[in-house]
């Protein structure tokens, strides 16, 4: 992919849904873990170094525990697991706990397989809004095999870290809802060393390694990274590379990767429930209102404005039949007056 192409693909490619937060980092970045169910599955193109092994396959087991390995590494027979678990999560801090396991397999029948653990404690915190610092301290142990190892290829080993305390800077700047800034800086603290079962003391090393790298969104779910190396081979300070090594302290990286959701999705509840069910009555009534419009007989299409039928009215009851009214009182007889002839 030429860089003209690959210009155009990130300037052009449609962007329907945000896919970097203002609230909470990126999780190749922070602490912070996937979603259950989701799936990073990443292509990394650079020369083969600790850093390119880094950008690993991720993938949510549950909303706080992240499994983590590297492709490349499974590919070339290197069994590589680390689990990231969320221990504390809130808007501004973020901390979790990393245990990893390396097993290097001998495929030459020489005895020299060797298995490294270690852990790590990722811290995330929100600077600002879009802004997030991680801290993560770690150490790595060879607990079986690196001793039995010639000298020059037990510290090709113990150079990445082994045996000796470090720690990861990682600096997050959100652009937009589509676009990062991603900064990181390793340290390996001189402290400890590994004698070997010949007698040789492999004394501890610093090791100064850092990236720089832009994040773009293309489409839904696919990623890019493009990314400058600083001592990507992982050369201790004031070494040289050995004669016939690589050696360089820039190298470019371009990573893709996809998020893929795995799981069931869940249905959405309907919204306006109510309105959603007059939806088949309002479709019935007007393919019956269609039925009578194209009937021979042209028939009255009843309208919704159409009054109801008034009720029948009720029968006025009849009046009460009345008694019959007493009969008024016969006067009395009144006293005849006297004759006046009578004396």
């Amino acid at each position: 992919m030429t860089p003209t192409i690959l210009a155009a693909l990130i300037l052009a490619a449609p962007q329907p849904e945000p896919a970097f937060s203002y609230d909470k980092p990126f999780v190749y970045n922070s602490a912070g873990n996937l979603k259950k169910d989701d799936f990073l599955f990443p292509i990394v193109a650079s020369y083969f170094s600790p850093q390119m092994t880094k950008r690993n396959a991720s993938f949510g087991l549950t909303d706080d525990i992240t499994l983590e390995s590297s492709l490349l590494l499974f590919i070339s027979g290197i069994t590589n697991m680390r689990i990231k678990m969320g221990m504390v999560n809130t808007p501004n801090f973020i901390l979790a706990l990393a245990p990893e396991l390396v097993y290097t397999p001998d495929f030459d029948g020489r005895n020299q397989d060797y298995t490294i653990l270690g852990i790590s404690a990722p811290m995330s915190i929100k600077l600002k809004s879009g802004t997030f610092l991680t801290l993560t301290p770690g150490y790595r142990s060879a607990v079986k095999g690196v001793t039995n190892l010639s000298q020059p290829a037990a510290e090709d080993i113990i150079a990445f870290g082994i045996n000796q305390p470090w720690i990861d800077i990682d600096y997050l700047r959100v652009i937009d809802n589509y676009s990062a800034v991603a900064l990181q800086f390793h340290y390996t603290f001189p402290i400890g060393g590994t004698t070997l079962d010949s007698g040789a003391l492999l004394e501890p090393l610093p090791t100064i390694t850092g990236k720089m790298e832009y994040l773009r969104a293309v489409g839904a779910s696919t990623r890019i990274g493009v990314a400058i190396l600083y001592n990507p081979l992982w050369i201790p300070l004031d070494r040289v590379a050995p004669e016939g090594r690589p050696d360089a302290d820039f190298l470019p990286q371009v990573s893709v990767w996809w998020r893929i959701p795995v799981g069931k999705k869940k249905a959405k509840p309907q919204k306006n429930e109510g309105r959603a069910s007059s939806q088949p009555n309002a479709r019935s009534k007007s393919s019956a209102t269609n039925r009578l419009r194209s009937a021979p007989i042209a028939l009255p299409i009843p309208t919704a404005t159409s009054a109801p039928a008034a009720p029948p009215a009720a029968p006025t009851p009849e009046p009460a039949p009345q008694a019959d009214p007493l009969p008024l009182p016969e006067p009395e007889p009144q006293p005849t007056p006297p004759n006046p002839g009578d004396k």
